[in-house]
């Protein structure tokens, strides 16, 4: 199966590479006919890309413009809490078989950044000498051991025991 020069000179000028070939019997030649084409090849891209230089800098920027773009999407994606974009979804309407769909503004979700307290009591604690008092959310009350609590059963009671209201417990 081996090609006769012609064959080999048509299909590489077919590529429209220039071609050497080297004739020996023992097909030596091969490589380093490979290896000059290579080098062909290689010279052409390089001479493309330098007559393209500028377009190729725009497109490689904007490339990385866009890879950087999605990865902070997908970073604020991840921190998000689920229901941070206030829509909400009815469904009730569509379980119910209720199939006339109409168009209503997105509702919107208001979170206040702490819970009402409903726990009129404050607590104390019988170890401190310090005469404050605390709220049952309070990060201070939580530190009083089980033992030590004194428990007011309203803010007045605790203001008329001497009791002042903890820095920390607003």
């Amino acid at each position: 199966m081996s090609d006769t020069s012609e064959q080999r000179r048509s299909r590489f000028t077919a590529l429209k590479l220039p071609v050497k070939i080297y004739s020996t019997p023992d097909g030596a030649g091969r490589h380093s006919r490979l290896l000059m084409n290579t080098t062909v090849i290689v010279s052409k891209i390089k001479k493309l890309c330098k007559n393209h230089q500028h377009g190729l800098f725009v497109g490689l920027c904007l490339i990385i413009t866009a890879g950087i773009g999605y990865n902070i999407g997908r970073i604020i994606a991840l921190h998000a809490s689920p229901g941070a974009n206030g829509q909400s979804a009815n469904i009730s309407d569509t379980t119910k078989g209720n199939t006339n769909f109409t168009k209503t503004a997105p509702q919107i979700k208001i979170t206040l950044p702490s819970p009402i307290p409903t726990d009129p009591r404050v607590v104390a604690s019988k170890a401190a000498g310090s005469k404050l008092y605390h709220h049952p959310w309070c990060s201070g009350a939580q530190r009083i051991k089980e033992t030590n609590k004194l428990w007011f059963p309203t803010e007045a009671n605790a203001i008329s025991a001497g009791y002042t209201l903890a820095g920390n417990c607003q």
